[in-house]
């Protein structure tokens, strides 16, 4: 492979020369210091032979040391390691929405942004309605929902809107605008089983430790014949470079699309939607029961790798090209033609 011959692995993936942010280097100094404390993260394919990993990225997208290992058994890519689960709430809690969304607080502007007709929020609802299951869905809840702009659209169209997250703010937010949203993880005394006809997982599954176990508690909330609308930054994305969404330290996993094939069709649901991109809606079955001998069938995955490695080293070999270009035309001071050449793929890449 050509590409193999001029990217070496990891990446050194340093294209971000803007100065660190006052957030941005007390969360760093956080780090340093082990306010947060870190535990191994071994593959969901069960393997825990360190020959099959491949170190892709060793840096995230703000400057903390992490690892992102690709596992040559079954094509995923993870973190090493990872909060532990005291450190993972308080995260979220304090850290995550200013260090990684770029705000701390909601207002007006910011909320019908996330609301705008081309907005990812539509883009989601329009798909529920393309496959023709809009009436089939009355009870509407988000797991990680911010200040519920997914369930926006819902809550127009006089659905049952409920969703939880940590933000407060951002929560307070959505229930001024009508919306049930509380505090917190799942809670079952709020949110009860059977008792949903849509949920929503935008930009969380990836964010999820034991993806397994919380699918299992997912499909419990879940009426029979009822669905699950996920989205997750994929590495076939065309769309945007997973180089600049997902190698976070939020992120423990980034999928693609045969790896979730492999891994919804081991919890026993039934798949209407997936794309590269990667958006799916799922149906769970009348008689849905998941099966704790499941098993990842890792060698049809075991191909994968390789088109995940190549896949991330073009994306790769293109920013440094895009990267070396821009460089060029800032020495030779053509500002207005850097604006003008990349103006619409930087907006794509926020």
């Amino acid at each position: 492979m050509m590409l193999d011959f001029f990217i070496k692995l990891p990446f050194s993936n340093n294209f971000n020369t803007s100065p660190l942010t006052v957030v941005q280097k007390a969360f760093l100094a956080k780090i340093e210091h082990g306010e947060y404390k870190f535990k191994e993260n071994h593959c969901l394919c069960g393997n825990l032979d360190k020959k099959h990993d491949i170190v892709i990225s060793s840096i995230d997208s703000i400057g903390v040391s992490i690892n992102n290992i690709l596992c040559k058994k079954c094509s995923l890519i993870r973190l090493e390691k990872i909060f532990d689960d005291s450190s993972l709430s308080e995260f979220y809690k304090t850290d995550y929405t200013e260090l990684y969304i770029g705000a701390k607080y909601i207002n007006d502007e910011y909320f019908k942004h996330e609301i705008a007709a081309d907005s990812r929020s539509r883009r989601l609802f329009n798909l529920v309605e393309n496959l023709g299951i809009m009436d089939d869905i009355n009870n509407v809840f988000e797991i990680g929902c911010g200040a519920g702009w997914n369930l926006w659209p819902y809550h127009k169209s006089n659905k049952n809107v409920s969703g939880c997250d940590y933000g407060i703010d951002f929560l307070k937010y959505g229930i001024q605008k009508g919306m049930n949203l509380y505090e917190g993880a799942i809670n079952k005394n709020i949110t009860s089983e059977d008792t949903q006809d849509l949920i929503i997982l935008s930009h969380v599954f990836e964010h999820i430790a034991d993806p397994i176990t919380f699918m299992d508690e997912v499909l419990s909330l879940v009426k029979a014949n009822k669905y699950i609308q996920i989205e997750v930054p994929g590495v076939f994305n065309r769309k945007k470079s997973v180089l600049n969404t997902a190698f976070q330290l939020p992120h423990i996993y980034t999928y693609n699309k045969r790896f979730l094939i492999n891994l919804f069709t081991m919890l026993g649901v039934e798949i209407l939607y997936i794309d590269d991109e990667i958006t799916c809606i799922l149906k769970k079955p009348e008689k849905w029961q998941y099966c704790n001998n499941a098993k990842l069938e890792v060698d049809t995955l075991q191909y994968e790798y390789c088109r995940v490695k190549k896949e991330l080293q073009q994306q790769y070999f293109k920013k440094k090209i895009r990267y070396f270009v821009i460089n060029i035309l800032k020495f030779l001071k053509l500002k207005e033609c850097i604006k003008t050449i990349f103006k619409k793929q930087e907006h794509n890449e926020l």
